[in-house]
């Protein structure tokens, strides 16, 4: 479960980072110390769970959440105990008041893994099917070469098809393998099977030349096997 924290103060954005060092399946994947640098993040970054501060100059957590269309799961973690109804009515997991008590956070978070758990598509077999033009067209995931966000379309391209359909990067995402696929750009999903080389902040897949995102360099070398 991928995990945005947001509080504009370092010490207790720290103390958060340690409690959900935790829970080992949560992956911090970035910091934020505003509200404004979050939406941000939200923009390049596949986010699960916010753990969000309300009082941060020039954006409350409130003011933050109301901006937001589909948001992920959010706990708040603050030091104002008056915003709890502003709160609940955005459908937040939990109202903490800090300072944090450990045992009470790590069950937010515990609900909110039970949630996402819950909620994870079954990825079976080694293919999917994408709605075209009304019809329901089988792709194999070894034919996929990349997959391009298109406003509020996905496309996903193969060798000799592309296939445009409704749907937004963070879904299609959570339908693939991760041992075969990986976001490299807030625009680009690529298979790593059609990768032939990687140069200058570059991914190069046949004709293609696709940008690799600095926030999104590290999990790549990560994933693909560098001697």
């Amino acid at each position: 479960m991928n995990c945005l924290i947001v509080d504009d103060d370092f010490a207790s954005r720290e103390i958060v980072s340690q409690l959900l060092s935790y829970r080992k399946d949560v992956e911090i994947i970035a910091q934020s110390e505003s509200a404004y640098e979050a939406i941000e993040a939200l923009k390049d970054e596949a986010i699960d769970l916010i753990i969000l501060d309300i009082d941060m100059p020039g954006m409350s957590g409130i003011e933050m959440m109301q901006t937001l269309r589909n948001p992920p799961m959010i706990i708040l973690v603050t030091g104002n105990k008056n915003y709890a109804l502003d709160a609940y009515q955005h459908q937040v997991l939990d109202y903490i008041v800090k300072p944090v008590d450990k045992n009470r956070f790590l069950s937010a978070v515990d609900v909110a893994l039970e949630k996402y758990q819950n909620e994870q598509p079954l990825v079976s077999g080694d293919f999917l099917f994408v709605k075209k033009d009304g019809v329901f067209h089988k792709v194999f995931h070894r034919d996929i070469i990349n997959i391009e966000a298109m406003s509020d379309y996905i496309c996903i391209y193969t060798s000799d098809k592309k296939y445009l359909t409704l749907s937004t990067m963070h879904s299609v995402e959570k339908r693939l393998p991760v041992a075969k696929f990986i976001r490299i750009h807030r625009s680009h999903i690529i298979n790593i099977l059609h990768v032939d080389s990687i140069e200058d902040g570059t991914a190069n897949m046949g004709t293609k030349m696709l940008p690799i995102g600095k926030s999104y360099k590290q999990r790549l070398f990560k994933t693909i096997n560098v001697i």
